[in-house]
């Protein structure tokens, strides 16, 4: 066993035309040697080999690799996602409250409403007492007028009487 005949994962699933996960199990059923190189399991490339001549052709599509994404772009990325929450966020705030103030001035228009109809059922009430009033105003002020008529007549009366009994004793 040459250093040249351990190959890596990537390399036995192509020749295998299998996923990583089932040249892991190859390996753990004995079917396949492995050896831990640093971080990495390189496979030994005969028996990889022989078992691909073993198996059937695998036909069925291969899901794509999986590509790592270097973190710069993945946090620039994440920046980008929450700047763009904050400014929906904000833009949510901003709603909200000119959801509140419209309902405010809804409900205030409401009690606006209620107050013009309680002061207009004043004005006609008013109205009605003020009318009452003037009737009866003007039923006094003919009862004192025909009232003055008669106390000035009657007062001639007792003028023209003492004058007469002042004229008749002398």
């Amino acid at each position: 066993m040459s250093n040249n005949d351990w190959i890596s994962g990537k390399t036995a699933q192509d020749r295998l035309s299998r996923s990583e996960r089932q040249i892991r199990n190859y390996a753990s059923a004995g079917k396949i040697r492995t050896q831990v190189r640093g971080r990495r399991v390189e496979y030994y490339g005969p028996d990889v080999d022989a078992l691909a001549a073993e198996l059937q052709p695998d036909d069925r599509p291969r899901a794509p690799d999986a590509q790592i994404v270097p973190a710069g772009e993945l946090l620039n990325h994440i920046r980008q996602l929450e700047a763009q929450l904050s400014e929906t966020m904000m833009q949510v705030g901003y709603l909200r409250s000119a959801l509140e103030e419209r309902t405010l001035q809804r409900d205030e228009a409401k009690v606006a409403q209620r107050l013009l109809v309680d002061k207009e059922r004043e004005v006609i009430d008013l109205r009605r007492d003020m009318n009452e009033l003037q009737r009866q105003n003007a039923t006094t002020n003919r009862s004192n007028r025909n009232k003055t008529i008669m106390l000035w007549a009657l007062t001639i009366v007792i003028a023209l009487v003492l004058i007469t009994a002042y004229w008749l004793s002398r």
